[in-house]
Formats: structure tokens, sequence, C-alpha cells
């Protein structure tokens, strides 16, 4: 009857352990990804402030080029349908664009991140 109690008591202690470890990584790959998305929609305003014109983006990749520093590659369809690929913008404000005009776009956006969500700002 004791060894039974011992062991009852071991596979519930390593099942807690188990899913204490399971709970902790999902809060972690959480944080992470609401931090990746925050850092994407600042890199998304920040192109809005520096090019006219945009009506959708759609963010292609998003990446750290040197330490701290973020960037976003993207797509652009414009408030006339033109289609601008290839652009990029940097956390320091650096860009390249391909055919976008400069200037500051204060409508909405409707914006697709890398992971397929969508949201307009």
């Amino acid at each position: 009857m004791k060894k039974k109690r011992i062991i009852i008591t071991v596979l519930l202690t390593v099942t807690l352990i188990f899913l204490v470890i399971i709970f902790g990584l999902k809060i972690s790959t959480d944080g992470k990804i609401m931090k990746e998305k925050e850092q994407q929609v600042k890199l998304v305003k920040l192109a809005k402030n520096k090019f006219k014109n945009m009506e959708e983006i759609k963010i292609v990749d998003f990446y750290e080029s040197s330490p701290g520093v973020k960037n976003i590659d993207f797509d652009v369809t414009t408030n006339n349908g033109q289609k601008v690929q290839l652009n990029s913008i940097s956390s320091l404000g650096g860009y390249i664009n391909n055919g976008l005009e400069l200037g500051k776009t204060v409508s909405l956006v409707q914006v697709t991140f890398e992971n397929g969500t969508k949201e307009d700002l």
C-alpha cells in the first residue's frame, strides 16, 4: 500500500512539472508573437509616414538585420491599383522603395501581417 502511494505521488509530481513546463512555453511563445506584431505595427506606421497613396500593405518578411534593428519587406497596392513589390523599411528609418512616392499616407491602410492576419492601420 505504501509503495502504491509513493508511485502515485511521483506520477502526480511528474505530471504537474510537465504541465508547468508546457504552460510556460505557451506563455513565452504567445509573448514573442505579440511582441513581433507590435514591432511590425510600428514599422508599418513608419512606412505610412514615409510613403503616400498606400491602400494595402502585405508584409512579406520581418527580420532583424543587426542587433536591435528590425526590418520589414513589404508589397504595396497604391490608391490607383498599382502594385509595388519588394519595398523595405527599418526601425532606424532607412528604406528601399521600388516606385513608391515619398509623402504621408493619412488614410487607413489594410495590412496583411506575416502570419496572415489582417488589420486596418
